[in-house]
């Protein structure tokens, strides 16, 4: 005998001592979720990709901000592809970067290095965060690690020593 006949049969007996009343409140019952969970499906969906709309519009605008600022910059004639080629130009994108994936500013040291370079110390950082943030700083500015020492302080934390050079 296979489960499903077993279930099929225990609730076939438990529907049958069922009085009519219950019986009643459980079709009901049945009618009103085989109708609200699809809308509540819907719903969930609806505003899952309106957040992500709103997410896309946001990236648009900085990209036309983005977009707009080194227009302004080439026209001015300067040289947009020596905007962050010194230690001084990294610090507020390691920063901010560093902000936007979780890291405390009061646990980063930044000390400039010649050559384009910039040395960033981390006091107990979650591991996640600064894989997050040397994954943003490649991907969305160009920034490579020179170097790394990453030593674990506790499970999940890190103390790191990194040095970071301009694309």
């Amino acid at each position: 005998m296979s489960v499903a006949t077993v279930w099929r049969e225990r609730l076939e007996s438990r529907w049958s001592t069922l009085g009519p009343r219950d019986r009643r409140a459980l079709r009901f019952g049945g009618i009103a979720l085989a109708v609200l969970l699809p809308v509540i499906v819907a719903w969930s969906v609806h505003e899952a990709l309106a957040a992500r709309r709103a997410a896309i519009a946001e990236s648009r605008l900085l990209v036309d901000s983005a977009e707009r600022r080194v227009a302004a910059r080439l026209a001015a004639g300067a040289d947009v592809s020596a905007v962050a080629s010194d230690a001084g130009a990294l610090q507020p994108l390691v920063t901010r970067a560093a902000a936007r994936v979780g890291i405390d500013a009061s646990s980063m040291t930044l000390e400039p290095q010649t050559g384009g370079q910039l040395r960033l110390g981390l006091r107990d950082a979650p591991y996640e965060s600064v894989t997050g943030l040397l994954a943003a700083l490649a991907r969305w500015e160009g920034i490579t690690v020179e170097s790394a020492d990453i030593s674990r302080t506790a499970p999940g934390r890190v103390e790191a020593s990194l040095v970071l050079r301009a694309p």
